[in-house]
């Protein structure tokens, strides 16, 4: 276990990996947004717009360190859409498979920040979610959807079934967690990697439980690895 004031010694990684270490093609999948235009910071004023959402978060680092990253996702066919594939292929992206739908608006978000804290006010426009045939791919992010989630999870869960060996990582969004609890937890026993903080853990198992609790009670639903975040105090990480 390691927190900021462990004192543990860090080992940074290289902003991108040798040629000969990138791996096969890693594949995101979840929805993407864009930050911005307001930001506030205790009692300064700025202003950004940048693209957001966790699965355009984890492409863009994985493209970073070197791995082929593509991401399969939705966008309208507005100005913030059209800034969400520019910034997706500049940083190396793969956008073959992002579906641009005619008519909609691209998710928007705006980020409040005071000291420590941040609240997140969003728009969501109706989104139906289609998963198109997985390509060959070493591993799958799958994280934040909206109130389609649990047809695309579906479909998910039997490609899993078709091909085991593909590593399953999942990082639960607010919806899945607030109003798909019972469906998302079908995902679980095909996670390889599971990322929850605090509260979702809890949420997950039903209990509020001391953390190495949690981790052996998560591991039986069915998750190898698991981390856990805690907010300042830090991240925890169990393997089985």
């Amino acid at each position: 276990v390691s927190t900021p004031s462990s004192g543990v010694k860090q080992t940074l990684l290289p902003t991108r990996l040798p040629k000969e270490t990138a791996q096969e093609a890693m594949l995101l999948l979840g929805s993407v947004l864009v930050n911005g235009p307001t930001q506030t910071v205790a009692s300064e004023h700025k202003e950004t717009v940048s693209t957001g959402g966790n699965a355009a978060n984890v492409a863009v680092g994985t493209s970073r360190l070197g791995l082929n990253s593509a991401i399969v996702t939705e966008v309208g066919d507005d100005t913030a859409g059209e800034h969400v594939f520019a910034n997706l292929k500049d940083s190396g992206v793969d956008t073959t498979l992002v579906h641009l739908i005619k008519k909609q608006k691209t998710r928007m978000s705006v980020i409040l920040l005071y000291k420590k804290e941040r609240t997140i006010l969003s728009f969501h426009d109706k989104q139906k979610y289609n998963l198109p045939p997985i390509p060959k791919t070493r591993a799958i992010y799958y994280t934040s959807l909206g109130v389609s989630f649990k047809k695309i999870q579906t479909k998910l869960i039997t490609e899993i079934k078709k091909q085991p060996n593909i590593l399953l990582a999942v990082n639960p969004g607010s919806y899945q967690m607030r109003q798909g609890l019972l469906e998302f937890k079908k995902i679980l026993p095909y996670t390889k990697i599971l990322f929850v903080n605090l509260e979702e853990a809890k949420k997950l198992i039903g209990k509020n439980l001391p953390i190495k609790k949690l981790f052996v009670l998560l591991h039986k639903q069915g998750p190898q690895t698991i981390v856990i975040t805690n907010t300042k105090n830090g991240s925890y990480a169990s393997f089985n």
